[in-house]
Protein backbone atom coordinates (compact mmCIF):
# COMPACT_ATOMS: atom_id res chain seq x y z
CA UNK A 1 0.00 0.00 0.00
CA UNK A 2 1.25 3.66 -0.86
CA UNK A 3 2.01 5.52 2.51
CA UNK A 4 0.23 8.63 2.69
CA UNK A 5 1.10 11.89 5.27
CA UNK A 6 -1.68 14.86 5.91
CA UNK A 7 -0.50 18.00 8.04
CA UNK A 8 -3.22 20.37 8.47
CA UNK A 9 -3.79 23.53 10.78
CA UNK A 10 -6.75 25.94 11.12
CA UNK A 11 -8.01 28.80 13.19
CA UNK A 12 -11.17 30.75 13.65
CA UNK A 13 -13.99 31.74 16.23
CA UNK A 14 -16.76 29.88 17.32
CA UNK A 15 -19.82 30.26 15.65
CA UNK A 16 -18.27 32.90 12.95
CA UNK A 17 -15.26 32.06 10.74
CA UNK A 18 -12.80 29.62 10.50
CA UNK A 19 -10.00 29.10 7.97
CA UNK A 20 -7.96 26.01 7.20
CA UNK A 21 -4.81 24.45 5.53
CA UNK A 22 -3.83 20.94 5.03
CA UNK A 23 -0.51 18.97 3.13
CA UNK A 24 -1.20 16.11 1.89
CA UNK A 25 1.69 13.64 0.39
CA UNK A 26 1.06 10.04 -1.02
CA UNK A 27 4.22 8.05 -2.01
CA UNK A 28 2.66 5.65 -5.01
CA UNK A 29 5.78 5.64 -7.14
CA UNK A 30 6.55 2.73 -4.49
CA UNK A 31 3.21 0.95 -5.11
CA UNK A 32 3.23 -2.83 -6.05
CA UNK A 33 0.62 -5.94 -5.79
CA UNK A 34 1.97 -9.15 -5.71
CA UNK A 35 -1.80 -10.78 -6.91
CA UNK A 36 -1.54 -8.68 -10.29
CA UNK A 37 1.22 -7.77 -11.57
CA UNK A 38 0.65 -4.98 -14.12
CA UNK A 39 4.01 -3.76 -16.36
CA UNK A 40 2.36 -1.44 -18.35
CA UNK A 41 1.17 1.32 -15.69
CA UNK A 42 3.52 3.51 -14.14
CA UNK A 43 2.99 5.44 -10.63
CA UNK A 44 4.20 9.00 -9.90
CA UNK A 45 3.95 10.46 -6.09
CA UNK A 46 1.37 13.41 -5.56
CA UNK A 47 0.93 15.89 -3.71
CA UNK A 48 -2.26 18.41 -2.88
CA UNK A 49 -2.51 21.66 -1.08
CA UNK A 50 -6.22 22.42 -0.11
CA UNK A 51 -7.13 25.88 1.72
CA UNK A 52 -10.70 26.81 2.73
CA UNK A 53 -13.29 28.35 5.35
CA UNK A 54 -15.99 29.81 6.51
CA UNK A 55 -18.25 32.95 7.73
CA UNK A 56 -21.44 33.28 9.56
CA UNK A 57 -22.33 36.83 9.54
CA UNK A 58 -24.87 36.41 12.71
CA UNK A 59 -25.76 32.56 13.60
CA UNK A 60 -28.68 33.44 15.89
CA UNK A 61 -30.24 36.12 13.99
CA UNK A 62 -34.29 35.53 13.70
CA UNK A 63 -35.13 38.32 11.73
CA UNK A 64 -32.44 37.87 8.59
CA UNK A 65 -32.03 34.40 6.95
CA UNK A 66 -28.83 35.80 4.62
CA UNK A 67 -27.44 36.34 8.43
CA UNK A 68 -27.49 32.87 9.31
CA UNK A 69 -26.01 31.61 6.06
CA UNK A 70 -23.06 29.67 6.18
CA UNK A 71 -20.74 31.01 3.90
CA UNK A 72 -17.91 28.76 2.45
CA UNK A 73 -15.22 28.25 0.27
CA UNK A 74 -11.80 26.25 -0.61
CA UNK A 75 -9.67 25.17 -3.00
CA UNK A 76 -7.51 22.04 -3.94
CA UNK A 77 -3.90 21.75 -5.62
CA UNK A 78 -3.23 18.81 -6.96
CA UNK A 79 0.59 18.59 -8.59
CA UNK A 80 2.25 15.28 -9.45
CA UNK A 81 6.25 15.60 -6.84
Amino acid sequence: MPSRISFGAGIGQPRKWFTGVEYTSQNTSEFSNVLYQNTGSTFEDASTLSIGGFYIPQYNSFTSYWKRVVYRGGCALKTPV
